[in-house]
């Protein structure tokens, strides 16, 4: 350790990653990778980083969170992923229908940030973003290699306050700056139920993210059925998704009985999430979809296609397959 402490200065100088290179040779652990030893070399480091690093006062829970998001970066998936108590707290937040910020669903494309699809009537929609939007700085801070879930919580504040979002979108030939006001946003997973020529219903289902996403939609159908509808238009454009099992439960409501999704897991065992019942509405019916439909919009509209219950019209889904 001697060597080492006379380099110190000039190891930390050139950065931590020299720094890992530096003390693994003294550590007796060889460059071979003993599964028994792995855990034994992540605790090294943190003892070393407590004992020599140039800071005294080290966050030894941020040590721990940052191996843990390195362990699933190297995965190369956006969608596994990492979730401290803080942000854990603020997705259940979002599911009971409410929160602080500026009304978009996110997701990764192509490893960018990218706007699923803005919330109707929120800032974000009122300030201009668009589906596919690629969002490329937060606050002046670049957004790449971020997570979902940071930049989610980087997104959020409080209310009143503002957070800039710099977006690239494809036609303009430079980045530029959306300013936008975080307010309050209320989700309402259904936003508009009208009949039109007496009875030919619609309903859009904006959001699978609300808790109560099936119930507001088994409402808006028992309203429709109550003013003659025969047929429904259901509109999932710019539905940017949400739980799984909603997804599954709002199936139920135009499928009698049949699978809803596949999974399958890396042994290559095979779980399918069927629906077993009475549909609430069994007549002729369309669905809408566009380039901001994602993940739980997409397995509807896939179950009514196999099923055969109605027409998919629009434009191609955005591709969200973390199911």
């Amino acid at each position: 350790m001697n060597i080492f402490r006379k380099y110190r200065k000039s190891f930390l100088g050139l950065g931590i990653g020299i720094f890992f290179i530096a003390v693994l040779p003294f550590s007796g652990l060889g460059a071979k990778s003993d599964p028994q030893t792995d855990m034994n070399l992540v605790i090294l480091v943190r003892d070393k980083l407590r004992l020599n690093y140039v800071k005294k006062n080290v966050d030894e829970q941020e040590l721990v969170y940052g191996a843990i998001r390195g362990m699933l970066e190297s995965l190369d998936d956006p969608y596994t992923r990492f979730m401290p108590p803080k942000n854990f707290k603020e997705m259940k937040v979002r599911m009971d229908g409410q929160f602080y910020g500026v009304g978009i669903h996110i997701g990764m494309r192509k490893k960018m940030l990218t706007v699923i699809s803005p919330i109707d009537g929120t800032p974000a929609h009122d300030a201009g973003l668009k589906p596919q939007d690629m969002i490329i700085t937060i606050n002046g801070e670049s957004a790449e290699g971020i997570s979902l879930v940071e930049a989610v919580s980087k997104i959020r504040g409080p209310k009143g306050s503002t957070v800039v979002l710099g977006i690239e979108r494809e036609g303009k030939d430079k980045p530029f700056d959306v300013p936008i006001i975080r307010d309050k946003i209320e989700i309402s997973s259904v936003d508009k139920v009208e009949v039109f020529e007496d009875t030919v219903g619609y309903a859009r289902l904006t959001t699978f993210e609300n808790r109560k996403a099936t119930s507001e939609l088994k409402k808006a159908i028992l309203k429709l059925k109550g003013k003659g509808m025969k047929s429904l238009i259901l509109d999932l454009r710019f539905n940017g998704g949400g739980l799984l099992e909603n997804a599954i439960n709002i199936s139920g409501l135009f499928i009698n009985k049949g699978d809803v999704v596949h999974t399958v897991d890396r042994d290559g065992s095979r779980r399918t999430r069927t629906v077993n019942g009475r549909a609430l509405f069994f007549g002729p019916m369309i669905v809408l979809i566009n380039e901001g439909s994602a993940s739980a919009s997409e397995i509807l509209a896939g179950a009514i296609k196999d099923h055969d219950r109605g027409l998919i019209l629009g434009k191609n889904s955005f591709g969200k397959a973390s199911v």
